[in-house]
């Protein structure tokens, strides 16, 4: 009885290991139409938050072929684009807004 709760216990936890990393390791893209007759012509942003400092394929080609696709006006970054960890190099937060700035105005 004892041996099938840990087995179970131990299956449990593997599971949440492998669901968090899976879960920390992609990007998730939500969209949004707003109408307003304010708006005077159709535009379309591209908002990025919580990034982390990490890379989404290599170079970031995954969030960047997104990111095309939507080919938005704006890209507009909310924060959390690094990590808060001292020491830690932002090379790769940096190689994505240089390649995204060459494309995009970036806010």
């Amino acid at each position: 009885m004892i041996e099938g709760i840990l087995i179970c216990m131990a299956f449990m936890i593997i599971l949440c290991l492998l669901i968090s990393a899976y879960d920390c390791n992609r990007f998730i893209t939500v969209r949004y139409e707003i109408r307003s007759d304010k708006i005077t012509k159709p535009c379309k942003f591209v908002l990025l938050s919580d990034l982390h400092n990490k890379s989404y394929g290599k170079d970031h080609e995954k969030l960047i072929r997104e990111i095309d696709a939507i080919s938005p006006d704006v890209i507009l970054t909310a924060g959390d684009m690094l990590t808060a960890e001292q020491e830690t190099p932002y090379g790769k937060a940096l190689s994505l807004m240089r390649q995204l700035s060459s494309r995009y105005k970036i806010y």
